[in-house]
């Protein structure tokens, strides 16, 4: 099969560049975020707490460890609790959000599909009742 030529831009239309990949961010509350440490125990993963919202947020930088990104930061949110973490239930207990992001730079891509197999990612998780930053 045969590609055809790109059909050229109509006059007076500018074409539309990606966004440019930002610092690393809170997906709640938009708080620049440092690259996360290793969390202590049987696990991989990088994560910490945003600062300014209390938001869990876990690295995931193959983009292939999201359900234990999401039972880490449940166990977190439950203070260690596995009883308490497994009955928290999403738009319930807690919000969660995820944005594409690159490990070695440690900057989010808005242009990017987060939800693509292989994309690294940030996972944020907030327990609900806390006020908006």
């Amino acid at each position: 099969m045969l590609l055809k030529p790109r059909k050229p831009l109509e006059p007076g239309l500018k074409q539309t560049l990606r966004p440019a990949p930002e610092p690393a961010y809170c997906a709640f509350c938009r708080n620049a975020l440092a690259a996360p440490p290793r969390l202590r125990g049987p696990t991989d993963l990088h994560g910490a707490v945003c600062p300014r919202c209390a938001a869990t947020y876990i690295a995931d930088p193959t983009g292939k460890q999201g359900g234990e990104a999401l039972m880490t930061a449940l166990r977190i949110m439950a203070d260690g609790d596995d009883d308490r973490a497994m009955g928290l239930r999403e738009g319930i207990d807690y919000d969660s959000r995820v944005l594409a992001w690159s490990e070695s730079s440690n900057e989010v891509d808005p242009s990017l599909d987060a939800t693509r197999y292989g994309v690294g990612r940030l996972w944020f998780f907030r327990a609900r009742g806390l006020a908006d930053a």
